[in-house]
């Protein structure tokens, strides 16, 4: 299904989306598993189940910012990741943005590429970000990877404030994934493709970061 091919329905899928983003965020998630410090939770109830996965990391907001929104940086970090480009800047700011994925689960999942809607906002200490697929003429589907379907997928991201040295080192993050990754798989084997992409999502950048690949 497209969704935006003019300024106005970009406008529309803008403030759509955005609702939408705010609505899950406010409902309670149901807890799935928990890796480290790691929790991934799960909810239902809509077209297709949402998963995220919840933290507090000792990394800068900005370096958040850096290595989530930067096709420069994220391909630095995201193993899971072939290819991230940005294919057009709106004129809202939004953009369209073309990425494609290697193979997971042992290869049981082949790669699949996605074109998306990307929209970003910042305030203060928080900065949020969502996907959600679109058609676009200049990245129509090829043979070497199979289209997915990215129905609302993001980062949200808070800095947090020591009150005793003033410093914001920690941030509370937040990944969320809904996506239909196609293909004939059964229904347990598509939660455990999607839900190890969140974890990894976070466990993966927040290694870079200790390693120097990130930085502010």
């Amino acid at each position: 299904m497209a969704e935006g091919s003019s300024s106005k329905s970009y406008l529309d899928l803008h403030n759509k989306k955005w609702e939408l983003w705010e609505e899950i965020m406010s409902k309670p998630w149901k807890k799935v598993s928990s890796k480290k410090d790691i929790t991934v939770e799960e909810l239902s109830g809509y077209e297709h189940p949402f998963y995220r996965s919840v933290g507090i990391v000792n990394i800068p907001l900005q370096a958040i910012m850096n290595g989530y929104g930067k096709p420069e940086y994220r391909l630095k970090w995201d193993v899971n990741l072939e290819l991230f480009k940005i294919v057009e800047v709106l004129p809202s700011k939004d953009e369209i943005i073309y990425t494609k994925s290697k193979a997971v689960l042992g290869g049981v999942v082949s790669p699949r590429d996605f074109v998306q809607f990307r929209s970003v906002k910042q305030k203060e200490n928080l900065w949020k970000t969502y996907s959600t697929s679109v058609e676009h003429k200049d990245v129509p589907p090829i043979s070497a990877a199979v289209r997915g379907f990215d129905f609302l997928s993001g980062i949200e991201a808070r800095s947090i404030i020591d009150e005793k040295t003033g410093k914001a080192d920690k941030t509370e993050l937040i990944v969320v994934l809904s996506v239909d990754i196609k293909g004939w798989f059964i229904s347990s084997i598509k939660k455990q493709a999607i839900s190890t992409t969140a974890f990894d999502l976070f466990n993966n950048f927040r290694s870079a970061f200790e390693k120097g690949v990130i930085t502010a």
